[in-house]
């Protein structure tokens, strides 16, 4: 089947955080580890879509989740971290139930964190893992100030564009709306989100024999530089620093594979 008809094809299952869509796309001639994509806060697959028909077109086999229903029906019940902790256990149990026994995963911003949270649980699944502009590394960073930046990138959209630097149109309507529709779930997660800091974590990972890099966008207006490098550093976290903005992930799917798949392969 082409990659049209995979990525209209979701398979649902049932987690202990609620239902999930699976996406799975799997090439003609599959070569290396299949990869999960975990992307950023209020993303869809919609949003990755040109990411992972890119990924396919290099004969990886890809699979994701839409995590938007999921939020939906646990907003009442779980809170901040003990989300980004469900959301974790819901990539083990669809790697499982693809019966998938070694994985690269890949976690962009918010998904950094709850991807450092499952590779954590059970690194002998994961092969490499790449923390994309992660959360989770600045926990000097309140979440006023946090909330604040990605505000101001969201309203610095119209330039960014002209600059060609930035996240699709459709991007901003989708953060934006999911504000509004969602507040007392968004300031939860960001509130979550300030709280975690993942790199302990990431440094116990890469003694338990896990391949892992962080990639930092010299671009990205969210997470400070100076101390996302520091506390990777002072865990013996390898650190790359390389063109892009905050969501270049999803605005040059073709250049970002480019920049990254060399640490995945």
């Amino acid at each position: 089947m082409n990659f049209e008809g995979q990525f209209n094809i979701r398979k649902k299952i049932n987690t202990t955080g609620g239902t999930l869509e699976i996406i799975d796309i799997i090439p003609d001639k599959e070569t290396g580890l299949p990869v999960f994509i975990s992307s950023g806060w209020a993303s869809t697959p919609r949003l990755l879509k040109p990411l992972l028909k890119t990924i396919n077109e290099n004969e990886r086999r890809v699979v994701t989740v839409n995590f938007k229903n999921f939020d939906r029906i646990n907003t009442k019940k779980e809170k901040g971290v003990a989300r980004e902790k469900m959301k974790s256990q819901a990539i083990l149990e669809t790697i499982k139930i693809l019966n998938i026994e070694k994985i690269d995963i890949v976690g962009h911003s918010e998904g950094a964190v709850y991807t450092t949270l499952a590779v954590e649980d059970k690194p002998e699944v994961f092969k490499n893992f790449l923390l994309i502009a992660p959360a989770g590394m600045t926990p000097q960073q309140s979440f006023l100030k946090t909330a604040s930046k990605f505000i101001l990138d969201t309203f610095l959209w119209p330039i960014k564009k002209i600059k060609n630097k930035n996240r699709p149109f459709y991007h901003i309507v989708q953060n934006i709306s999911f504000f509004v529709f969602n507040p007392v779930q968004s300031i939860q997660e960001g509130y979550g989100l300030s709280k975690i800091f993942i790199g302990k974590k990431v440094a116990y990972i890469i003694n338990r024999g896990v391949n892992v890099n962080l990639i930092y966008f010299k671009e990205d207006t969210i997470f400070s530089y100076e101390e996302v490098s520091a506390n990777a550093y002072n865990h013996n976290i390898p650190l790359h620093s390389v063109s892009g903005s905050h969501n270049f992930i999803y605005s040059k799917p073709d250049i970002f594979w480019d920049n990254i798949k060399g640490y995945i392969e």
